[in-house]
């Protein structure tokens, strides 16, 4: 049977309230009180329940991460577990366990709701689908800190968001191809409908604007999970006279694929076609040739969004805060036409 507070206050010789104080670190315990239980804890391997220490603190000892678990591909990726071992490091540092949750619910978000009234977690990370005006109002009245993971879809919002600056990626992809002498660029794109691919047409668009470059509507390709139609669209369109000469692809999948297809039809690359990619891993620098990449920093945005919520639950923080990290490029043999 396992020993209990009563069984160390009788042991030290005090009530079990002042074991209870020491353990939970309130009021004025003299040193060697404290000692004392400490030494009977350890005698009797007594081990404080940690749920009824939340209790006695007022809090969770929690950081609840929701997971929106219908977009099951966006987290099995090596890039979502970097971010959520980020975060837990963070967590941990600061004394905090990390628990994730998955919601389907749409609209009403009731089981992201019961958590926070029955005040299970003492702050959440939330993707930015899950976001309504009533989770909104909710979290305010209850105060319980939260941090959205990814770009919100519409301006500013009243919360603080991290994620990567995907804008910034699109352009530097599209300076570093007209850097190397490719003019007619195409970008391969996913679903146009998520706030981080339209971030990226954004920055594509505004990059070829500013070189003066023409803009074709055929350039945008909607990437298909239809392998061989896919690539018979890319063969469609480098049949063309006015042909793209560079291809941005949305991640490494699509990066192959345009790969194989533009072998197929006979290019050299680079130096008839460049291929570029966002995201390093898991295939750019194993393809032939090695293909240049946008890289993102996803350990960065966990440590990001996770010291951000920590200061919200110390109540350090100063507000909203919007962070959006910078990306880089990792030039390889797949873009490099000029010397």
């Amino acid at each position: 049977m396992s020993s209990t507070i009563r069984d160390v206050a009788a042991f030290s010789g005090v009530s079990p309230s002042t074991v209870s104080r020491v353990i939970n670190n309130k009021g004025v315990i003299s040193q060697k009180t404290q000692q004392k239980i400490y030494e009977a804890m350890q005698k009797l391997d007594y081990h404080p329940n940690s749920l009824a220490q939340s209790f006695a603190k007022g809090k969770a000892g929690a950081v609840l991460m929701v997971m929106d678990a219908s977009y099951t591909l966006e987290y099995a990726n090596t890039y979502f577990l970097q971010t959520m071992f980020a975060m837990e490091t963070v967590f941990q540092e600061h004394g905090y366990s990390l628990v994730i949750s998955s919601s389907r619910e749409e609209g009403e978000n009731s089981g992201i709701l019961q958590i926070v009234y029955s005040k299970r977690a003492d702050g959440l990370i939330l993707p930015p689908a899950t976001v309504n005006a009533k989770l909104l109002d909710s979290l305010e009245k209850a105060k319980i800190p939260f941090v959205v993971l990814g770009q919100p879809e519409l301006g500013h919002q009243p919360y603080s968001w991290v994620d990567i600056d995907n804008a910034m990626g699109a352009s530097q992809a599209v300076d570093h191809l007209i850097e190397q002498g490719y003019s007619r660029i195409a970008m391969v794109a996913g679903d146009q409908k998520a706030v981080f691919m339209q971030k990226r047409l954004a920055g594509y668009y505004e990059a070829l604007e500013r070189h003066e470059l023409e803009q074709h509507k055929n350039f945008v390709i909607e990437y298909s999970d239809d392998t061989d139609a896919y690539r018979a669209e890319i063969a469609h369109l480098l049949a063309n006279k006015r042909a793209p000469d560079a291809f941005i692809c949305g991640d490494n999948v699509m990066a192959f694929h345009t790969l194989q297809a533009v072998k197929a039809s006979g290019r050299r690359i680079p130096q008839d076609i460049g291929i570029l990619t966002f995201d390093n891993y898991p295939l750019a620098e194993y393809t032939e040739p090695p293909l240049t990449a946008v890289e993102v920093d996803t350990f960065l945005m966990g440590q990001h969004a996770a010291r951000i919520l920590m200061d919200q639950i110390s109540k350090s923080g100063s507000g909203e805060v919007v962070s959006l990290l910078p990306t880089s490029l990792n030039v390889r043999e797949s873009t490099i036409k000029r010397g």
